[in-house]
């Protein structure tokens, strides 16, 4: 089951290169640096990089705090 099934991005453009970048790391630390960058990047709804890490960390079974 993917996480928020019916989430809709408010960019989708700047979310499916958020998931790809995401599903690439190789480790949870890698995932918790490489999504700091779209955190600090005021340019990308907040919602979406919650989402996009949410569906990556369940995928690849890693929780991050």
């Amino acid at each position: 089951m993917t996480y928020y099934p019916d989430y809709k991005p408010k960019d989708a453009a700047k979310f499916s290169q958020m998931e790809k970048m995401f599903g690439a790391v190789d480790s949870a630390d890698a995932l918790r640096s490489v999504s700091m960058l779209f955190v600090l990047d005021m340019s990308y709804d907040r919602e979406d990089i919650l989402v996009a890490l949410g569906r990556v960390e369940r995928a690849k079974g890693w929780k991050l705090v």
